[in-house]
């Protein structure tokens, strides 16, 4: 990795963007996706129309027992079915 520059090309640049921030910058950086059907299908757009993304991986919070199967719901059923217009 050290060869490939990864971590040498610009080492202050990749602690910046590994260090811990609040849930509004994670957000805004499009590490995080969170909120209503509406809100989240405005997030993928923007990470879609900025980084051209094609892939999504999506880690559900699992810890939330019956309000993960909810959002898990929500999206499969209102953000999904609209992602395939992207």
């Amino acid at each position: 990795m050290r060869q490939s520059g990864y971590y040498g090309a610009d080492a202050l640049a990749q602690r910046q963007r590994t260090s811990r921030r609040d849930l509004a910058d994670r957000v805004a950086l499009g590490q995080v996706i969170v909120g209503g059907p509406e809100t989240v299908l405005a997030q993928v757009r923007r990470i879609h129309d900025e980084l051209g993304a094609g892939v999504l991986d999506l880690v559900v919070g699992a810890q939330l027992g019956e309000r993960t199967l909810h959002s898990i719901e929500l999206f499969g059923a209102k953000v999904l079915p609209r992602m395939r217009e992207l």
